[in-house]
């Protein structure tokens, strides 16, 4: 398993510290959500973290496996997820705050790292935008 953001595991404490900041993230990021949910900044650190949660390769040793099962616990604790995918979550953010350019922006940016293949849809929902930086 390719954890987040160790760059090398070479021993035992190593493991140990990559678990611990893999599961700090996992704090963070429920944090954030609690403090506003409806921040752009926030929904593309939701999305950004679990997409890359989601692309992990399957699990080998213990630690990996002990890790996985946390964060796939952890993914319908999280309201803005539950019985979603990430792009279904994507939309429904769109949806709350299609009036945002801000909110619009994010979720364009979200979409094209879910789902390259739709990048014009991406930019047409940046370009369709009434151009309201914050919602009235």
């Amino acid at each position: 398993m390719v954890f987040l953001s160790c760059p090398f595991i070479s021993s035992r404490s190593h493991i140990n510290e990559c678990v611990a900041f893999i599961f700090f993230l996992v704090k963070a990021v429920k944090q954030l959500l609690r403090l506003d949910a409806e921040n752009p900044d926030s929904h593309r650190c939701l999305i950004k973290f679990f997409h890359k949660v989601d692309s992990m390769p399957a699990p080998v040793t213990d630690a990996e496996k002990l890790v996985r099962s946390v964060l796939e616990a952890e993914h319908p604790s999280i309201s803005q997820l539950q019985n979603k995918t990430l792009s279904e979550a994507n939309k429904v953010f769109l949806g709350k705050h299609e009036d945002s350019l801000m909110h619009r922006v994010a979720v364009a940016e979200m979409l094209n790292i879910l789902e390259p293949a739709r990048k014009i849809e991406a930019v047409k929902l940046i370009e369709d935008s009434s151009n309201k930086v914050m919602p009235t």
